[in-house]
């Protein structure tokens, strides 16, 4: 059923069929708003895959058909005409205005002519049988009905949940590839059965090690997968620089029985939980959730593989009298979980990291973990993790809410994390400050704005449904932050690294930001978001958000170590060159240097002494301007005589020693560490406590 708005008036609901003859009829037009069950808003006629044969057909009959060349016997006709009938040469005007009027009309005529020759040929009047009012349908010889796949195909109703004529539009139909994946585990387990050698099962060698793949393939069977029919994405500019993003994932209403059709909710609701957001956040991800499904389902996966090794080691595990019962009851209590990371650019304690000759300082970051539950099974469970400091924990009223902090964790950095916890209605909310927790309080009593009366959530939620099962959120704040650390971390990084960290976010665009719901319904997932940024980009980042800090995660890391090991390499070699000054000093003078001051002739330049990995002091240019304040490395006190094994100097950062012999070795672990900055040098440093 569909409703039509025309003049400032409504009408309907009226039957697809009627629709179409008041398409025909000229009652209605492409511009004309419609409205039908799904939709969400108003939207042109025009954008309903459904009539647009009609209007294609429209707009065949409305266009004139090319002029033809006059026949020879009508022109000579028309010729001895002419002739017979002498024409007033007074009716002669003295100018062309009155031909080109006389062609107009002449043209009128033949469009005329036409319309009414595609109408008879390509359409015919039938009465409908709702209505009974006569309407225009397509002749059925008129060049045969609509193209109709050969093969099943969603196109429809995952189109209609997209929008068309924007700036991205893409369908693919998976029909066939359920099966073809099934198929594919099952030749891989087939291989994989031949290649095992004899004599590697049974309980006593332990769990199947094609145990796995058959697993994997009964949960892709069982998880809905295979029930996908068709995959859409769409991309339409609703404002400059602000898009309207959407994704669905079909399946056919009576093949809604996966588990993934259930683990993440099943009916769409209003996500209470963006009220309980601070003003500061910056990435945001909220999802229904049921974990007791997806644990009970994995234990039926594991009983069904038959596997009596791999079943006895789950038992274990889950029959535990202490831990069973309390797993079950956790995960039978969550029915939604949140995580959110804020940024607090007015905050004075910022994050410092060193890249190459400067330092970048970064908000100051926060963690709030948000679980809807049943019960209070949850937050009995975590509040004893609060006690395990040395100091009971604090309990705080904040309003009606009681907040339960533990003791404040030192880090060597300037910020300041105490674990809080407090429950909100039916929320059992995880902070990372205390502060953090009292504005939680805050909002929820109304006495401080949360993240959806900020300018850009409001920017970026205009329009959307905020009705759903899960939501993701990235500010701008966030996306500025993710473009300085791929700024400072592309330059060391391999040219393919760097390629796609530009794909994933131009440095040279503005920042992204998004926001998002998605929601489960009888037909599959549907994903209705805007964006600051459109086409593969955006999607890309919208829906693998998480994938996407999940491999930047590998990825730093990674160029991090390929820094350091260049930074250990250069440390090594510093205080190789360092020693061996040392070496000639005890040479020379039969005594080991007290100072490095004392192998200045040796050593020609003090840089040398600072770690390439120091970057909390400043190297002397010169001997003149050294002081103890500008050297990383250490003099080890000599005792006894001076052997091959003796320790001259060391790096504490890199825990490298210098030995009697000019060696440089590297002591266990060898991950490098972050000094404190040195003390001021008019300063007297405490003396060292005894043992």
């Amino acid at each position: 059923m569909y409703k039509i708005y025309d003049n400032d008036q409504e009408y309907g609901p009226i039957e697809e069929q009627d629709l179409r003859g008041w398409i025909c009829e000229g009652r209605v037009t492409g511009a004309t708003l419609a409205f039908k069950e799904g939709l969400e808003s108003w939207v042109p006629l025009s954008d309903f895959i459904e009539f647009a044969d009609d209007f294609a057909a429209l707009e065949i009959a409305a266009t004139p058909a090319k002029a033809e060349p006059p026949k020879a016997a009508a022109s000579k006709t028309a010729a001895k005409t002419a002739k017979t009938e002498p024409i007033s040469t007074e009716a002669v005007p003295k100018k062309s205005s009155r031909a080109v009027v006389i062609g107009i009309i002449g043209l009128a005529l033949c469009i005329g002519l036409a319309a009414g020759w595609f109408s008879q040929n390509l359409f015919t009047v039938e009465e409908s049988p709702v209505s009974g009012v006569p309407v225009m349908k397509k002749a059925k010889k008129s060049g045969g009905p609509a193209k109709v796949s050969a093969e099943k195909s969603s196109y429809a109703e995952v189109a209609k949940h997209l929008d068309t004529h924007g700036q991205l539009f893409m369908y693919l139909s998976t029909e066939q590839l359920g099966a073809q994946a099934d198929q594919l585990f099952e030749s891989f387990a087939k291989m994989a059965e031949k290649s095992r050698p004899l004599g590697s099962t049974g309980p006593a060698a332990g769990p199947n090690p094609d145990i796995g793949l058959k697993i994997l393939r009964q949960a892709y069977r069982e998880s809905g997968l295979m029930d996908v029919s068709g995959v859409g994405l769409s991309s339409f500019a609703i404002d400059k620089g602000l898009y309207r993003n959407r994704l669905a994932a079909h399946h056919y209403p009576d093949k809604g029985d996966g588990k993934l059709w259930k683990v993440f909710g099943t009916v769409a609701h209003e996500q209470a939980a963006l009220k309980l957001l601070p003003a500061t956040t910056a990435f945001a991800y909220h999802t229904d959730l049921d974990p007791k499904l997806a644990w009970d389902w994995i234990k039926t996966l594991v009983q069904q593989s038959g596997d009596k090794a791999l079943i006895e080691m789950f038992n274990q595990t889950t029959t535990n009298p202490q831990t069973g019962p309390m797993i079950e009851g956790l995960l039978g209590s969550v029915t939604e979980a949140g995580i959110a990371i804020t940024l607090n650019s007015t905050s004075t304690n910022k994050i410092s990291f060193p890249v190459d000759d400067k330092i970048m300082e970064f908000p100051e970051p926060g963690l709030v973990i948000l679980l809807k539950v049943k019960d209070d099974k949850v937050a009995q469970a975590i509040e004893p993790l609060l006690t395990l400091g040395p100091i009971n924990p604090q309990k705080i009223m904040a309003g009606t809410n009681e907040l339960i902090a533990m003791m404040p964790l030192p880090l060597p950095v300037p910020l300041q994390v105490q674990v809080t916890m407090l429950k909100v209605d039916d929320y059992v909310i995880v902070c990372s400050t205390l502060a953090l927790a009292k504005e939680i309080a805050a909002i929820k009593s109304g006495e401080a704005p949360g993240l959806i009366a900020s300018e850009e959530f409001k920017k970026l939620s205009k329009g959307v449904n905020l009705d759903g099962n899960q939501f993701q959120f990235v500010s701008a704040r966030m996306g500025q932050t993710i473009q300085q650390l791929q700024q400072s971390v592309a330059k060391d990084a391999s040219p393919e690294i760097t390629g796609i960290m530009g794909f994933l976010n131009d440095p040279k665009a503005p920042p992204f930001s998004h926001f998002g719901v998605t929601k489960v319904t009888v037909e599959g997932i549907q994903l209705d978001s805007l964006a600051t940024t459109s086409g593969p980009q955006t999607l890309a980042l919208q829906v693998g958000v998480v994938p996407a800090g999940i491999a930047a995660a590998l990825i730093l890391p990674a160029v991090s170590k390929s820094r350091d090991g260049a930074e250990v390499a250069k440390c090594q070699s510093n205080l190789k060159q360092a020693g061996l000054a040392v070496l000639i000093f005890q040479e020379d003078n039969q005594k080991m240097p007290t100072s490095w001051k004392d192998v200045a002739k040796e050593l020609q330049s003090p840089e040398l002494l600072v770690c390439p990995n120091d970057k909390s002091r400043q190297s002397a240019p010169n001997w003149l301007a050294f002081t103890p304040a500008n050297a990383t490395y250490e003099l080890v006190p000599l005792v006894g005589k001076l052997t091959p094994a003796s320790i001259v100097a060391r790096c504490p950062i890199h825990n490298h020693t210098l030995h009697g012999d000019g060696s440089v070795k590297s002591a266990e672990p060898a991950e490098p560490r972050r000094l404190p900055p040195p003390p001021p040098t008019d300063v007297v440093a405490p003396p060292k406590k005894s043992l």
